[in-house]
């Protein structure tokens, strides 16, 4: 298993920076909390078209409830391991 995430660098830092930054949206008050979610990068429209262009990045990051953290990451894992084994 150690081998196997040696191969996977990318899908693991991807994994490590969602999973910090669900910790940080809990910390800061709930990562099902609206306003926390707003003020720490979620996608809002009426924000991006002020210029806040960073938020359509930044909302890839964040995850609503452990529920969907979860489903992503473990999607993320096996497609991760997949495509950086296909492509090195």
């Amino acid at each position: 298993m150690k081998n196997s995430l040696r191969q996977m660098p990318v899908t693991i830092t991807l994994i490590v920076i969602c999973v910090s930054c669900y910790l940080w949206t809990v910390v800061q008050g709930g990562s099902t909390n609206l306003a926390v979610l707003i003020h720490s990068g979620a996608k809002d429209t009426p924000l991006i078209l002020q210029g806040q262009c960073w938020r359509l990045l930044t909302a890839g990051f964040l995850h609503i409830g452990i529920q969907h953290l979860v489903i992503n990451m473990l999607t993320l894992y096996f497609l991760g391991m997949y495509v950086e084994t296909l492509f090195g």
